[in-house]
C-alpha cells in the first residue's frame, strides 16, 4: 500500500527532477555561444542545491554547504596548491577586490574568468531557490515554463545552437510539470482527501499519455512550409544596412577592403573551412603595406609571379639558418569556395597546384587555363619556425641598399606628431631593434587599452585611426591593436606590415580545428635581417602561436653549477615571462591540489547518501527519538513541546492539518483515520492546560500515554 506522504515524496522528487532538466536546458547552449568549455561543474552545483532545497536544510545551513561547495570548485580550477590553506581566504578577497574595481571603473572585459564564475554559481543559486518557490510555494512554473521556450528560439534563431530537440524536451518535461503542480492547486483549494492514491493515478496517467501522443503526433504529422519570411535576414539588414556592410555596424570575417577601418561589428559562427595539422597557427591571406590614416591598402608593385615552391620567389626572404625550423603540413578543408586561400607562416608549397604570388599582397592565387580558380581541398607543406630571442636581440639592423624594404617603413604626411613622440617614449632606453618591438608590444598590456566590438569609433574627416586608438578612445579589436604597432613601429625606423587571415580556431577534437569568421584576425609581422619575417601579437586577449626560446651556453651550464641555478628562470619563454608579468594581480589557473578530491567526493557521496537514507527512514527511527526526548520529562514545558512534535510527525505521515482547521477538528480527522478517540482526549488535555492555565505538568503526566500511543502510530 503507497501511504500519501510516500506519493507526497514521490510527486515531489518528479518535480525537482524536471526542474532540474529545464535548468539544463539553460545550460546546454553555453558551450557554443560563450567560451564555456565545459557545464558539468555547473550541473553539478544545481544537482547540490536542488538536493539542499528538496530536503528542506535550515537556511544558513544550506547557505553554508553551496558556499563551501562553490570556492572548492572554483579553487580546483582557477587556483593552485591546497584548498584547505589559509592563504586561501586571502586569495579569494584579492579576486574579489580586484574584479569589484574593474567593475566600478568599467573595465568588464578585464574582469578574470574566476569572478565571472563565481557570479554564474550565485546566478544559478538564486534560479535554484526560485524554482523551489514556485514548485513548493506558488505551485505554478508557467512563467518559467515560457521563458524557457523563448530563451532557446531566439538561441536558436540567432547562434549555431540547433534547438530542434530541446524544444520537444522542453515541452514534454513543462507540460507534465504544469499538470502534476495544477493537481497539487486542486487538492489545496477543494479541501479533498489527497491520501487516494487511486485519485493521482487517475490524475497523472492521462497526463502522460495526452503529452507522450501528442509529442508523438507532433513528431510524424507533415510539416508545412515557413508562412512568413525568416526574420533573421531582415534583422540583419536593419542593422547591417542594405548593402549588406552597414553604416557603421559591420560583419566580422575577412575582407579585402581595408581601406576605412574603425566602427562595430556583429559576430558570425559560419564556418569557413577547417583545418587538420598538429600545431596551431595564424593563417594568412595577405598583407597591405600602405597606411593612409584611415586604413590600409596596397602598392600592388610587384605584380604576380607563378611558382611550384615558394622558396623560389622568396628566396632568402623566406628562412634562414638562424630560425630553427621544422617540416610540417597541415590539410585545409574549405566549406565553400572563397576568392583566396589560406597558409601558415613558413609556406614551401602546396601539394601538387602550381600557384601564383603578389610579392606585394603575398596573396596566393590558382590558376587554371588562364582564369583564377578556388581551391576546395588541399594540403600545405611548410617549415615551422622557432625563433632565438638571442638571435633577434643580436640581429643587425636592415641593409638600407635594400630598396624592396622601404615601402614597410611607410608613413602618411598627416600623422600627427604625438604618435611618433609616443613611440619614441616607449623605446626609451632599449638598444636593440627585438627590445623596441617587444616594448611596443608590450605597452597595449596596459590596463588603459580594452579589447572592445560594439562601442569602437571611427575616425573623421581630420582624425588619424592610430592617433584616435592611441591617444582618445583606448578601446577597439584587432585592427586597432595590429595597425598601431605598425605605425609606432614604423616611425621608430623597424620595418614592419600588416597582415590579415584568421586565427587557429576552436579544437573540435584531436588535431581538428573548426575556423568560423568570427576567428578572422590581424596581426603584425617585423623584419630582422638575416631572420625574416617574425610574428607579433599585440591584441588584448591574443597570444602569440609562434615560439619565442632563449638560448643558454650548455659548456658553462656543465661547469658552473651555480650560475645554471641562477640562470634558471631564464629557460622560460619570451612570451610566458610576459604573461606572468601581466597577471601578477591573477590568481594562477591550475587544477593540481595537493589534497586528493577522490576522497573527499567518496565522503560527499557517503555523507549525501546517508542523509537521504535516514530522511527517507525519518517515520521509522523519529518517533522513538521522540519518546526518549520528552516521555520522562516533568517540567512546565514539556507538553507544548511534546504535541507540536506530534502535530508535526502527523504531518509527515501524510495527515498534515489544513490551513484554518481547529485542533478539535483536526483531531477529530486523525481519531476517524486511526479508528479510536485518543488525539481528541488529548488534544481536550492540551487545551487545558493552554487555555485554561491548568498544571501543564500535571497534564502531561495525565496524557503522556495516550502521547506516547498516538506518536507511535506514526511509525507502523
Amino acid at each position: 500500500m503507497i501511504r500519501q506522504d510516500e506519493l507526497f515524496n514521490m510527486r515531489n522528487i518528479v518535480l525537482y527532477a524536471f526542474s532540474l532538466f529545464l535548468l539544463w536546458e539553460w545550460l546546454r547552449p553555453l558551450t557554443l555561444i560563450t567560451d564555456t568549455g565545459s557545464i558539468s561543474l555547473f550541473l553539478v552545483f544545481l544537482v547540490i542545491c536542488l538536493l539542499l532545497l528538496y530536503f528542506r536544510i535550515r537556511f544558513w545551513l544550506s547557505l553554508l554547504i553551496t558556499g563551501l561547495i562553490m570556492f572548492y570548485m572554483l579553487h580546483t580550477t582557477y587556483q593552485d596548491g591546497s584548498f584547505f590553506q589559509i592563504e586561501l581566504i586571502n586569495l579569494i578577497y584579492q579576486e574579489i577586490s580586484y574584479n569589484i574595481s574593474m567593475a566600478l571603473d568599467g573595465n568588464w572585459t578585464e574582469m578574470t574568468g574566476y569572478f565571472r564564475s563565481l557570479l554564474f554559481f550565485i546566478l544559478l543559486w538564486m534560479m535554484c531557490y526560485l524554482m523551489h518557490y514556485w514548485i513548493v510555494h506558488q505551485k505554478r512554473i508557467f512563467t518559467f515554463f515560457v521563458l524557457t521556450i523563448i530563451y532557446t528560439t531566439v538561441i536558436d534563431t540567432f547562434t549555431p545552437y540547433e534547438a530542434e530537440h530541446a524544444i520537444v524536451r522542453i515541452l514534454v518535461v513543462g507540460l507534465i510539470m504544469i499538470s502534476f503542480l495544477y493537481y497539487e492547486r486542486t487538492i489545496d483549494t477543494e479541501l479533498l482527501n489527497n491520501n487516494r492514491r487511486d485519485f493521482f493515478f487517475k490524475w497523472l496517467l492521462p497526463t502522460f499519455a495526452i503529452v507522450a501522443v501528442s509529442a508523438f503526433v507532433g513528431f510524424l504529422v507533415p510539416k508545412a512550409e515557413p508562412q512568413w519570411p525568416d526574420p533573421v535576414p531582415y534583422l540583419k539588414s536593419y542593422v547591417l544596412g542594405n548593402d549588406g556592410t552597414g553604416s557603421g555596424v559591420k560583419k566580422v570575417g575577412f575582407s579585402s577592403d581595408s581601406s576605412q577601418l574603425g566602427g562595430p561589428f556583429i559576430p558570425d559562427d559560419e564556418v569557413v573551412f577547417t583545418v587538420e595539422a598538429s600545431e596551431k597557427h595564424y593563417w594568412r591571406i595577405e598583407t597591405e603595406d600602405v597606411y593612409t590614416g584611415k586604413g590600409w591598402v596596397s602598392s600592388e608593385s610587384s605584380g604576380r609571379r607563378s611558382f611550384d615552391r615558394l622558396i623560389e620567389v622568396y628566396g632568402d626572404w623566406w628562412s634562414f639558418e638562424s630560425v630553427e625550423q621544422t617540416p610540417a603540413e597541415a590539410q585545409i578543408n574549405m566549406m565553400k569556395q572563397q576568392p583566396y586561400i589560406v597558409y601558415p607562416l613558413g609556406l614551401t608549397s602546396i601539394e601538387g597546384v602550381p600557384l601564383e604570388f603578389n610579392q606585394t599582397t603575398e596573396r596566393l592565387y590558382v590558376e587554371r587555363d588562364s582564369e583564377i580558380t578556388s581551391l576546395t581541398y588541399y594540403t600545405t607543406f611548410y617549415n615551422l619556425p622557432e625563433y632565438s630571442v638571442e638571435a633577434l636581440q643580436n640581429a643587425k639592423p636592415y641593409d638600407e641598399s635594400n630598396r624592396f624594404i622601404y615601402k614597410y617603413l611607410q608613413l602618411p604626411d598627416t600623422l600627427p606628431t604625438r604618435v611618433r613622440d609616443l613611440a619614441k617614449e616607449i623605446t626609451e632606453g632599449k638598444e636593440t631593434q627585438y627590445d623596441k618591438v617587444k616594448a611596443v608590444e608590450s605597452y597595449f598590456d596596459s590596463v588603459n587599452f580594452q579589447y572592445e566590438t560594439e562601442d569602437v569609433a571611427i575616425p573623421g574627416e581630420e582624425e588619424d585611426y592610430v592617433d584616435q586608438f592611441l591617444f582618445e578612445t583606448m578601446k577597439g579589436y584587432c585592427d586597432n591593436f595590429s595597425t598601431s604597432m605598425v605605425v609606432l613601429l614604423r616611425s621608430l625606423d623597424i620595418p614592419a606590415r600588416w597582415v590579415k587571415g584568421f586565427t587557429n580556431g576552436e579544437k573540435i577534437k584531436h588535431d581538428v580545428y573548426e575556423v568560423t569568421n568570427n576567428n578572422a584576425h590581424s596581426w603584425v609581422e617585423v623584419y630582422f635581417e638575416e631572420i625574416g619575417w617574425v610574428t607579433f601579437e599585440p591584441t588584448k586577449g591574443f597570444t602569440n602561436p609562434y615560439d619565442f626560446r632563449r638560448d643558454i651556453n650548455r659548456d658553462a651550464a656543465e661547469v658552473h653549477v651555480p650560475e645554471v641555478q641562477s640562470q634558471q628562470p631564464e629557460l622560460l619563454q619570451e612570451e610566458e615571462v610576459e604573461e606572468e608579468e601581466a597577471n601578477k594581480y591573477e590568481v594562477e589557473s591550475s587544477s593540481n591540489i595537493s589534497i586528493p578530491w577522490k576522497p573527499i567526493v567518496i565522503v560527499l557521496i557517503t555523507a549525501t547518501l546517508m542523509f537521504f537514507i535516514l530522511r527517507k527512514t525519518r517515520l521509522k527511527w523519529y518517533p522513538s527519538v521522540m519518546i526518549l526526548l520528552y516521555k520522562n520529562r516533568r517540567d512546565e514545558v514539556v507538553y507544548f513541546k511534546a504535541y507540536a512534535a506530534l502535530l508535526k510527525q502527523l504531518a509527515v505521515y501524510g495527515l498534515g492539518r489544513k490551513e484554518g482547521q481547529t485542533l478539535r477538528a483536526y483531531a477529530r480527522y486523525i481519531d476517524s483515520y486511526f479508528g479510536h478517540q485518543q488525539m481528541t482526549e488529548l488534544t481536550k488535555s492540551y487545551e487545558r492546560a493552554l487555555y485554561r492555565k491548568d498544571n501543564a505538568k500535571d497534564e502531561w503526566e495525565k496524557s503522556v500515554e495516550l502521547w506516547e500511543n498516538l506518536i507511535k502510530k506514526t511509525a507502523s
